[in-house]
């Protein structure tokens, strides 16, 4: 049975503030609600602090990544909700922490699917449907059939909402322009296209016309 989400959410705070201390500290002791060491020490230390990136849906998640990370990843792509919740409380966290907010790495990492006949370019990507029900990463299923099969619930006109699918250089300026314009720093796709070197191209392309107005 997973975790509740009260219990996850805690759970990774005090992960965070343990491995800092063993990336900085000497034989470290160390007694919290779920992680327990005695006199641990890691004797090859980075030299520098590694980047911790906190993903999250929620604002308590966003505002964690203010307050211990490097940056917030997300794969919500409802603009108004990332503009007027998720970065609001990563700044708030930012500030909480002392830290600069315009420095904190912001990403977007959604699957994606191109083709110039819409069609295509959905079948080639519904399998991503069973992972958009959220009541599974609060109970236990754990067998891929039967999320695939609940998946099934899941329309077309609902996949578009929630999965970057596009069929024309302009639909994908158009789209893509406006996670820009609201503050992401980094946008990774998981390429799902029918012909994923296709994608790659008119990427490309995208990416040209927006970094170079």
């Amino acid at each position: 049975m997973w975790s509740t989400n009260i219990e996850k959410f805690r759970r990774l705070r005090e992960s965070i503030k343990l491995i800092k201390k063993l990336w900085s500290e000497d034989w470290v002791t160390f007694s919290g609600e779920f992680y327990s060491v005695k006199d641990s020490n890691l004797y090859t230390k980075p030299p520098y602090p590694i980047p911790i990136y906190i993903a999250g849906l929620g604002i308590q998640s966003a505002q964690l990544a203010g307050e211990e990370g490097n940056g917030f990843v997300t794969n919500e792509l409802d603009i108004n909700k990332i503009k007027d919740i998720l970065f609001p409380a990563v700044k708030k966290g930012s500030i909480k922490a002392g830290k600069d907010y315009e420095k904190l790495e912001k990403i977007l990492f959604i699957p994606a699917s191109y083709d110039e006949n819409k069609q295509k370019a959905l079948e080639s990507i519904r399998f991503w449907r069973g992972s958009m029900i959220k009541a599974f990463f609060d109970v236990d299923v754990h067998d891929p059939r039967k999320i695939e099969e609940n998946g099934q619930v899941i329309d077309d006109d609902s996949l578009q909402k929630k999965i970057f699918i596009i069929y024309d250089l302009e639909e994908g300026i158009k789209k893509l322009q406006q996670y820009v314009d609201i503050g992401f720093t980094e946008i990774v796709f998981i390429n799902s296209s029918p012909d994923r070197k296709t994608f790659v191209d008119i990427l490309t392309k995208i990416s040209d016309v927006i970094n170079n107005p």
